[in-house]
């Protein structure tokens, strides 16, 4: 089997290149008239992103961006952000603990990659606010667009891989509620609740929506615990919007989130393999979080103008607790609390005729944010010599920015021309606290650091539209991850930003009346000042690297060949090496940067048939990678398959599904310690009925 799908995606492929070829005899004149208004129900949609700030077709828009619509998400059981990931080409999610913990999981995109602790290098936004973390609930949503390469001049900091913008529904003139329910293996179940519609016609609408979630997780003890990772999870949102005039609106929402479960996920890779999803531990820990965050949006459109203002706060506590051994024996507890607190607000002006031969944006983005972070290592009672002795270091990190930006687009007949820049400054400041027990050295020492520095990040883009259906275009831009201190380890010390230089060039086309899309991107990024994490675990210290190059290709492929029936398929490939990068271990020049998969591809179908029913499967590969800087230990390729059958009308929905339907054993996660590799396996093999109500 896992010979076989690898051959089907091929075959789907090489099908969706002959259908290019076939577009170059696509008939003219009148009868390709008659042929669009016979294929007019198939055709793939005009798809608006908004990513840029600016509403442009996704296929006039010189960037590498992949759209899931609302029905796609739904079809292809996109309900964790790590799903996200697996959706577009060049994308890694490194899963690294329950989603509680704003601080485990990471990501690699194009190559470039980050770690546990530090800035991301993807911006993660829903309904234009930023996230400080990437795992959230999804759910009530309209769309969500992956920009792919450095964002810096639109986005700033913490975007040198990408922007991830998911955006929820909004309400309409009619009362709308749906409620759905859905039951799957280890005895887990989901309840999703929205509602939205008019308060005055026109003027005044709502929207809410809940989610509840517990599991007992699939995770269990050598011990014959089973809630190893269990958990119970709310979310809810509730938005209010405000429209008095056709120039001026504003909208107002709130969010909230609690989780509370264990976090025991960790065993020695050899034993992973053996028995995947078993554990050994005296202690199943504690994952736990609570956030919240409002949003303020206002638009007015005087004329050929909008000025925009959104102003944002959120708030997340959380903890990250585990038996750090990994035994049956309470030799050592490891407890993680993060508090967050971040402000942020932006203004931007820009140009709203679409007939202009000259389109503009500029604007200025202010942000405070304060974070308490606290590691404690306890020495547990079963421990030989050190029984209830600590170690605690407490950091508080306050940080101050602001931002001027620009960008133009000005129209030279079948040219575009594109032109930004941006300018970051940022000023923190540090705090800190090491504290010991006498076994554990006697520590006792405080202290304080600050830092800031000022960033310029341009862009500029060429497209070239050759016909209304191709379009070539290159690139250039720059990206920045914000530096910062550590406490694991060398407590007080910084570490300075990193930076991306992206080159890119691609070619955007549509085929057989916009039946087919096929979109080809080669990139090449200079990464330096690269931040690297050197672990010696649970201590761990961040520094400056050097330099690496990541170069690869994307493609990606849409097609509705007939009606009901939708194709989809993406590959990349990326090779991502440091080219100066050494410390006293060992010179790493030419080494694989670690948790970057050396290529991705992917490939699926829905189809909706008989009026209300449907099916839909996708197939997923994640090529080997290394999980360290020496290239000492790595994962070769895996492959998860999903599928899902369903009926569907406009009152009910049932739907029969599976994830990991041939129960592929992979991991994660992968760490060295004391001389051992430990590992996280990834999701077994899920099945599981949903189904819902509307009214």
């Amino acid at each position: 089997m896992k010979r076989v799908l690898p051959f089907l995606f091929s075959v789907l492929a090489c099908f969706f290149w002959v259908a290019s070829v076939m577009a170059a005899v696509e008939p003219q004149g009148e009868d390709a008239a008659q042929l669009n208004d016979a294929n007019a129900s198939y055709l793939l949609p005009a798809v608006v992103v908004t990513a840029g700030k600016m509403e442009t077709d996704v296929q006039k828009t010189p960037a590498s961006i992949s759209v899931l619509t609302a029905d796609e998400i739904e079809s292809r059981q996109i309900e964790k952000t790590r799903d996200i990931f697996n959706a577009a080409p060049n994308m890694f999610f490194i899963k690294a603990g329950p989603d509680a913990h704003t601080g485990d999981s990471f990501a690699a995109v194009r190559g470039i990659t980050s770690f546990m602790s530090g800035s991301p290098m993807i911006g993660f936004y829903v309904d234009d606010m930023y996230m400080p973390g990437y795992e959230i609930p999804l759910f009530d949503l309209e769309k969500v667009e992956v920009l792919r390469g450095p964002q810096g001049t639109l986005y700033g900091r913490n975007s040198e891989g990408g922007v991830i913008s998911i955006f929820t529904k909004k309400p309409g003139n009619e009362l709308k509620t749906k409620v759905t329910e859905s039951y799957g293996s280890y005895n887990t179940s989901t309840t999703n609740l929205t509602s939205s519609g008019p308060l005055i016609e026109d003027r005044l609408s709502f929207n809410l929506a809940a989610q509840y979630e517990n599991s007992d997780g699939y995770f269990k003890n050598s011990t014959g615990s089973d809630t190893v990772d269990s958990y119970d999870s709310w979310s809810g949102r509730g938005s209010i919007y405000f429209t008095p005039n056709d120039e001026f609106n504003v909208s107002f929402t709130f969010d909230g989130q609690t989780y509370d479960g264990h976090y025991s996920e960790f065993n020695t890779i050899s034993n992973v393999y053996s028995n995947p999803h078993e554990v050994s531990v005296n202690w199943a820990g504690r994952a736990s979080k609570d956030s919240c965050g409002n949003t303020l949006r206002a638009e007015w459109t005087p004329g050929d103008m909008k000025l925009l203002s959104i102003t944002g706060f959120r708030h997340t506590y959380s903890n990250g607790d585990q038996d750090m051994d990994f035994t049956t024996s309470d030799l050592t507890r490891y407890y993680i609390r993060t508090d967050n607190d971040l402000f942020t607000q932006e203004f931007r002006l820009q140009s709203t005729n679409e007939d202009a031969r000259f389109k503009w944006l500029t604007g200025v983005f202010l942000f405070h944010e304060s974070e308490d972070l606290r590691y404690k290592y306890l020495m547990g009672q079963d421990h030989p010599t050190l029984a209830g002795e600590y170690d605690v270091k407490d950091g508080e990190s306050k940080t101050d920015g602001v931002a001027v930006f620009g960008q133009g687009t000005y129209s030279l007949g079948p040219v575009d021309v594109i032109l930004g820049l941006r300018y970051d400054y940022e000023s923190k400041t540090f705090d800190y606290d090491h504290y010991a027990t006498a076994g554990m050295g006697g520590t006792d020492e405080s202290g304080d650091a600050d830092n800031a520095y000022g960033v310029w990040l341009p862009k500029a883009a060429v497209n070239w539209h050759v016909t209304d259906n191709v379009m070539p275009y290159a690139s250039i831009s720059r990206g920045f991850r914000s530096g910062g201190f550590n406490l694991s380890y060398s407590t007080g010390e910084s570490y300075d930003p990193e930076f991306t230089l992206n080159y890119e060039a691609g070619v955007k086309t549509s085929w057989l009346e916009n039946s087919l899309t096929v979109n080809l991107a080669a990139f090449y990024i200079q990464w330096d000042d690269v931040q690297v994490m050197q672990p010696n675990y649970p201590d761990f210290v961040i520094s400056n690297a050097g330099e690496a190059v990541s170069k690869g290709l994307e493609l990606e492929a849409s097609w509705r060949p007939l009606a009901g029936l939708e194709l989809f398929a993406n590959g990349a490939y990326t090779d991502a090496r440091f080219t100066d990068y050494s410390d006293d271990d060992g010179d790493y020049e030419g080494k694989r940067v670690p948790n970057v998969p050396r290529y991705t591809y992917s490939g699926g179908a829905t189809y909706r048939f008989w009026d209300n029913f449907m099916i839909s499967a996708d197939y997923t590969c994640i090529g080997s990678m290394e999980f360290d800087q020496s290239n000492s230990y790595g994962q070769s390729h895996y492959s998860l398959v999903n599928a899902k059958i369903g009926y569907e009308s406009e009152d009910v929905e049932v739907y029969l599904w599976a994830k990991n339907l041939l129960d592929e054993t992979y991991l994660t996660r992968a760490f060295l310690m004391d001389g051992e590799w430990y590992g996280r396996a990834g999701d077994p093999r899920s099945v599981g009925v949903t189904a819902s109500v509307k009214f």
